[in-house]
């Protein structure tokens, strides 16, 4: 590569926000996940057609949609639709703009930009997974703690050797 396209390179990187693109493929992945019949090569296909027909709108596919069943949906569904708003945040469209002195923007015409990956981590959706995690953290903190406490009949000695502690 030229020196010019190295210098280049970052500031297109942090210009086109790539984990962007990263973001709408997750939001198919997750669709996939939560409705089998996308799982399928028809079923996807199907979806991208229709998708783009309700104007990348997941609502609006949603109510339009005739073959996908309430079951399916259960765990998109929970939290008050919270996996359908993670959906939309994640598939929303952006449209590439060129300026007259060559330059490139992302715009989405529904006025929100698509959320990156971090975003998505902090969404409503995923908030039982996070809590689940600090329990799990949580109890093997004080696993931890209580093994240290135990019955004092071993001791660690700082080094990582276990030595045991007198009884008679």
């Amino acid at each position: 590569k030229s020196a010019f396209a190295l210098a280049l390179s970052p500031m297109l990187w942090a210009q086109h926000k790539p984990d962007r693109f990263d973001s709408w493929s997750a939001g198919i992945v997750m669709l996939q996940l939560c409705l089998p019949p996308l799982r399928a090569p028809r079923g996807l296909n199907l979806f991208k057609v229709e998708y783009e027909r309700c104007d990348y709108d997941i609502d609006a596919w949603r109510a339009s949609c005739r073959w996908i069943s309430k079951r399916d949906t259960a765990v998109l569904d929970a939290n008050d639709g919270a996996g359908w708003s993670l959906l939309q945040a994640l598939l929303r469209p952006r449209t590439i703009m060129v300026g007259d002195d060559g330059s490139v923007s992302f715009v989405s015409k529904a006025g929100f930009s698509r959320i990156s990956a971090q975003e998505a981590l902090r969404h409503s959706f995923m908030r039982p997974a996070a809590q689940h995690e600090r329990s799990l953290k949580r109890a093997a903190s004080s696993t931890s703690s209580a093994s240290s406490v135990d019955d004092g009949s071993y001791s660690e000695d700082g080094s990582g050797s276990v030595t045991a502690s007198g009884g008679s």
